[in-house]
């Protein structure tokens, strides 16, 4: 019984060394903490300049990325400014010499609504002189096969003539200005003249579809050699740029005016052979009563065309462009 007190002085001292371990323990890792709290913040301090220096340098980068795409847009655009000085140069060598394009062939011009670059296998199927009796007939023919083309109308004031109009509009074809009379010795009497046609007919057009065209085909092309001869239809031709218009003549002619009722087999064999060595094909047609036959031969001519791998577009301002002067 006299020991037991002796027992509990021994637990409290083994107690006490205990405590004093512990306190002896944390006052240990404190004093490291306090040794290594330096090179953590240095540490720190170091990941934070790295990380800051890593996304300026990102910012620069993407800045960088902005200002070289920027400058590569603007030699694009640069190039495509030099690309149409070029064209216009070319095409007024053209103007000046009729006997160029024969020998070197069609080039094309580009403007703000055109493609670029040009598209391979391009057909662009153009009607002149109408609207006729046939006009309802060849529409129905481009519909059913889902292809578009441009019509170079002359004036009808009658409501069928007006009525084409409207039809040809609606069912997406382009509508051009082929001279209101379409008569050579008065359109071609002098510029006045031939521009007083043009605005008529623009007129009737644009109050029967709403459509302001600012495209032409001159009546017998761009180099018909009238009275006047062909220096008048070089000035008249620079006339009708100046006043706005684009105007096209064809490099591929289905031969249907060469009498007043051709052959379908001619004017189908004439397409394919002409068209046999071009990537761009702008034809000739012609909207009259007499050419049944031309409307007999076009769906042979558009399947074959297809078959080419020809796509179907429609002529605008410009647009490619073949012109005899």
């Amino acid at each position: 019984m006299e020991r037991e007190p002796l027992l509990s002085e021994e637990a409290k001292e083994q107690r006490g060394s205990g405590q004093e371990k512990e306190q002896n323990r944390y006052k240990q890792l404190l004093k490291r903490f306090q040794q290594i709290q330096p090179i953590l913040l240095t540490l720190m301090i170091l990941a934070i300049i790295g990380l800051s220096v890593f996304l300026v340098n990102e910012k620069m980068n993407v800045q960088r990325l902005q200002s070289s795409n920027s400058d590569f847009r603007k030699q694009i655009q640069a190039l495509q400014v030099h690309d149409n000085l070029v064209i216009e140069k070319m095409q007024r060598i053209y103007r000046e010499n009729e006997n160029f394009q024969l020998r070197y062939g069609p080039i094309p011009a580009r403007g703000g609504n055109a493609d670029y670059p040009m598209k391979p296998k391009t057909v662009y199927l153009t009607f002149d002189d109408g609207p006729s009796e046939i006009t309802p007939a060849i529409l129905d023919v481009l519909a059913q096969h889902n292809v578009k083309a441009t019509f170079f109308v002359t004036g009808n004031e009658t409501p069928f003539g007006k009525e084409m109009y409207r039809r040809i509009v609606k069912e997406g074809h382009a509508i051009g200005n082929h001279t209101f009379s379409h008569k050579y010795g008065l359109i071609y009497a002098s510029g006045d003249r031939f521009m007083d046609e043009v605005k008529r007919l623009d007129g009737l057009i644009a109050q029967e579809t709403g459509v302001h065209t600012d495209i032409l085909r001159f009546p017998g092309g761009s180099n018909f050699n009238g009275t006047l001869g062909i220096d008048f239809m070089r000035q008249l031709s620079r006339r009708c740029i100046d006043e706005g218009y684009d105007y096209f003549d064809w490099n591929v002619d289905s031969k249907d005016s060469e009498k007043p009722v051709q052959s379908k087999e001619t004017i189908t064999s004439s397409v394919k052979e002409q068209v046999s060595n071009k990537n761009t094909a702008v034809i000739l047609f012609h909207d009259l009563s007499a050419k049944k036959t031309t409307v007999e031969a076009l769906p042979e001519i558009i399947e074959h065309l297809k078959s080419q791998g020809f796509t179907f577009e429609v002529l605008r301002k410009g647009a490619y462009s073949v012109k005899f002067i």
